[in-house]
């Protein structure tokens, strides 16, 4: 027989309506049967403390889930909530990778078609390539050299070279003087390890920058071989809707100032370029809200230990489809299932309706009481909340078996704290 805590056998002679101590087997039938239902709590004691800790890191999960699938929810609604929306944003596409574009949200809605005859350049000088670790590209002493830059005006630019300095280190001195004499003339050396070379380049493109150099003192431009020209600086030549023109930059500017296009290269025939909203950006954007609102349900309401607030927490989406409302989000493709809650997105439906009317389509996702708006108001209300709130915490003793009278007295003892709950595992 297990020994029996006394606080139970005192609680047990109350209970049976004891006034003093009964008959010795009248004492042994009882405690026998206290016995086998002390043996049978203590076997279901282990196992749900067995099973407790599997619960536990269970509810761990589902907490971790329920943080990451928020988070996901609050930045794939942005698109549509933020103050620069997915709706006032306009894209650039062209039919051509000779050109890209930006817009800002004052862009017209407009069809552009464009011919790059050639892009703007900047000159480009290339010096003569020298062993790098070898010597005698400069001899030793003192060097000056006359730039004229896009300014017109013509600078001095100075620098020394001492015996016993290789031509790598005699390059990088001379780099190092044009960079620092604020000339609209950038250099670099470029090496492979064994032959290098000074390189020099006007820092923007455009015919008028241009640059020209001639020694003063010594003999470094022609040593070096600085004065070969390998690109000639030039403005681009390009044409819209048939209209020539020329540009010292690459960037050109439409529509006062509303769109940007970058002139990459030549094209070989006329793009079409295209100002506007992009439907398969915002289709894009609506999967990816979707996506992430279903998610969150599913963590808090396909839970078994949701409860009654974390079922509550959707209603406000949950009235998104009801009466008209439903049959709008609908026309534009999105359905709720009423069974499991979850949101459904029908692209090609979404697609055709921004094509008809994408300010009704504005209105009905990022509108004041648009769906973004009703799921941003879900995802704050879930940041907001304690997850024991949404998601009831595991008991220990949620499950415990029901053994009458005598039953309830040890499963009392067992939530007391006198240590009677770790005699159950000696």
């Amino acid at each position: 027989m297990s020994s029996i805590d006394l606080s139970i056998y005192g609680s047990l002679l109350q209970k049976q309506k004891y006034t003093s101590i009964p008959p010795i087997k009248s004492i042994e039938k009882d405690l026998y049967t206290l016995d086998n239902r002390y043996s049978t709590l203590k076997q279901w004691a282990q196992t749900q403390a067995s099973s407790f800790s599997a619960y536990t890191l269970q509810y761990s999960n589902q907490i971790k889930e329920l943080s990451l699938s928020n988070q996901a929810l609050a930045k794939a609604n942005k698109p549509f909530t933020a103050v620069d929306s997915i709706f006032k944003q306009n894209t650039v596409t062209s039919t051509s990778s000779a050109i890209s574009g930006q817009a800002k949200a004052a862009a017209k809605a407009a069809m552009y078609e464009v011919e790059v005859s050639k892009v703007a350049t900047a000159q480009q000088n290339a010096g003569t390539r020298v062993s790098a670790t070898g010597y005698g590209a400069l001899s030793a002493g003192n060097y000056t050299l006359g730039v004229t830059d896009s300014s017109g005006k013509e600078k001095m630019i100075s620098f020394a070279v001492n015996v016993g300095e290789n031509n790598s280190k005699v390059l990088e001195k001379a780099a190092k003087a044009f960079n620092e004499a604020g000339l609209n003339v950038s250099a670099t050396v470029s090496s492979d390890g064994t032959k290098a070379g000074l390189n020099l380049q006007s820092k923007e493109t455009g015919a008028a920058q241009s640059f020209t150099l001639r020694d003063v003192s010594g003999n470094a431009v022609a040593a070096l071989g600085l004065g070969t020209r390998t690109q000639q600086a030039d403005n681009a030549a390009y044409s819209v809707n048939g209209k020539a023109a020329t540009s010292a930059s690459n960037q050109i500017s439409l529509d006062y100032g509303n769109v940007t296009l970058n002139l990459q290269k030549a094209t070989t025939e006329k793009a079409s370029v295209t100002v506007g909203k992009e439907p398969a950006g915002i289709v894009a954007a609506a999967k990816e809200m979707i996506t992430a609102y279903n998610r969150l349900e599913t963590a808090v309401t396909g839970a078994e230990n949701v409860t009654a607030a974390g079922q509550r927490v959707f209603s406000r989406v949950d009235a998104k489809f009801q009466g008209y409302q439903k049959n709008e989000l609908a026309n534009i493709g999105i359905t709720r299932d009423s069974q499991t809650g979850e949101l459904a997105l029908d692209e090609k439906r979404l697609t055709t309706a921004l094509a008809k009317d994408s300010g009704r389509v504005q209105r009905l996702l990022g509108g004041a009481n648009g769906l973004a708006g009703a799921l941003t108001a879900v995802s704050s209300a879930v940041g907001a909340s304690p997850a024991s709130t949404l998601l009831k915490v595991p008991s220990p003793l949620e499950s415990a078996p029901s053994y009458g009278q005598t039953g309830s007295l040890a499963v009392a003892a067992l939530r007391q704290s006198s240590g009677f709950l770790l005699d159950l595992f000696a």
